[in-house]
């Protein structure tokens, strides 16, 4: 196909049908698109796109979450099956289908994340008008994908960072938050990033009210499906690369994201701040995808494992006066929920959490290990390999005659 008879059918083609077909093909075979561009476009609804890589009405998983039971392979009308590998699958439902924009790359998830963010902004403008932190936000985000590189990734993190501090709790729906996931994405690790995406869906459809699943939906494709036909849009297909250190690094990364971004539930000992800070875990947890899920957990269960010391149990012998197995248990979560830097310095230097507000209470944390696992176990799942108690304690055994001197800042604190 000459270059004057391509230019043409790309002008039919604005008016869709036919032409429009044959323009994708042609460049189809020109190498001009890929096959994951098409198939991300299928994953929006683009016909032309499916007629072009040739998917008749069964092809296509359409469930309304998508999973790999066999009952799923017996009942779905595709038989559980798509076309590449992994097989292409498009949920009907939001969240899941949000989520599943993660196989085609973060700046993908990054795109779809802002333009749902873009949706509710209006109604934050409007309540907040002399605000000018969510627009900045929303601004840091876009430079990120016009240039995805470390400096705009970390401007991102500090633009969500100044968000964060104005926020209303995760679980209140309210548009700044909003606002908040979707420049998360831009910083956050790209295993992250879809499950942080499908919160910030769910959260818009709760504030922008019943019937708003299909503006949301719109507000997507109209913004991802004529960048992922480009000729140079960073469409493709994600591989799992689990077992190496690359990997495990990431997943680390995205615990400690999810942690910082719970952080404001996690405060207080009464039975309500735990209820919450067990909530907003579980919904920090439940939009991911089954690889990212087990991913997680294993990060939580190594964590737990790593503090699993004799000088921590010592620190929270000094703070609670006393510990039990089961109390270690629930100190060692109440660690890792103060975050990366609180939890690493701690293993480091025990004595250094008397530096923590309300130590005491924010590492009363009974029931928090518990909700990844229950998350896990609802799908079907487990981690192999992983324990959250090792049979034994790491370090040197200590005396009760010894704890002053090996903790004297938490020790002149809590006394006797």
């Amino acid at each position: 196909m000459g270059d004057e008879e391509l230019r043409k059918l790309q002008r039919d083609a604005a008016h869709g049908g036919a032409a429009r077909i044959r323009v994708l093909a042609a460049r189809f075979r020109a190498g001009a698109l890929t096959r994951e561009q098409l198939e991300l476009a299928v994953h929006l609804g683009d016909d032309s796109a499916r007629e072009v890589l040739g998917l008749g009405p069964n092809a296509i998983c359409t469930c309304p979450d998508i999973t790999r039971s066999k009952a799923h392979r017996e009942q779905c009308p595709a038989g559980g099956k798509g076309i590449g590998t992994p097989p292409l699958r498009v949920p009907s439902e939001i969240c899941a289908w949000t989520r599943g924009i993660g196989k085609w790359g973060k700046e993908a998830v990054v795109r779809a994340s802002l333009a749902t963010a873009r949706l509710v902004f209006p109604i934050w403008q409007q309540r907040f008008p002399n605000s000018t932190v969510e627009r900045e936000a929303l601004e840091a985000g876009d430079a990120w994908v016009a240039c995805p590189c470390s400096e705009h990734e970390r401007a991102s993190r500090v633009a969500a960072s100044l968000v964060r501090g104005r926020t209303s709790r995760p679980s209140s729906g309210t548009a700044d938050q909003v606002i908040l996931m979707a420049v998360d994405t831009a910083w956050c690790a790209p295993t992250a990033a879809p499950g942080v995406a499908a919160q910030a869906v769910k959260l818009a459809v709760r504030q922008l009210g019943k019937g708003s699943v299909s503006q949301v939906r719109v507000a997507i494709c109209s913004a991802l499906l004529p960048w992922a036909l480009t000729e140079h849009a960073n469409v493709r297909t994600t591989r799992s690369s689990s077992g190496n250190r690359a990997s495990s690094q990431r997943d680390d990364a995205t615990l400690w994201a999810i942690m910082e971004r719970i952080g404001g539930e996690c405060g207080g000992g009464t039975a309500a701040d735990l209820s919450r800070a067990c909530e907003a875990f579980r919904a920090e947890l439940e939009p991911l995808d089954d690889e990212t899920l087990t991913a997680v957990v294993r990060a939580f269960d190594v964590a737990m494992s790593r503090a699993y010391t004799w000088d921590l149990r010592g620190a929270a012998y000094v703070i609670h006066g006393g510990c039990s197995t089961d109390s270690f248990w629930d100190f060692r979560a109440g660690l890792v929920s103060l975050g990366r830097d609180v939890f690493e310095r701690s293993l480091r230097d025990p004595d250094s959490l008397v530096e923590i507000e309300d130590v005491r209470n924010r590492t009363l944390f009974e029931g928090f290990p518990n909700v990844p696992h229950e998350v896990l176990e609802s799908r079907g799942l487990r981690v192999p390999g992983t324990t959250q108690h090792p049979r034994r304690l790491k370090g040197r055994a200590w005396s009760e005659e010894e704890l002053p001197e090996k903790y004297p800042r938490l020790k002149a604190m809590f006394g006797a």
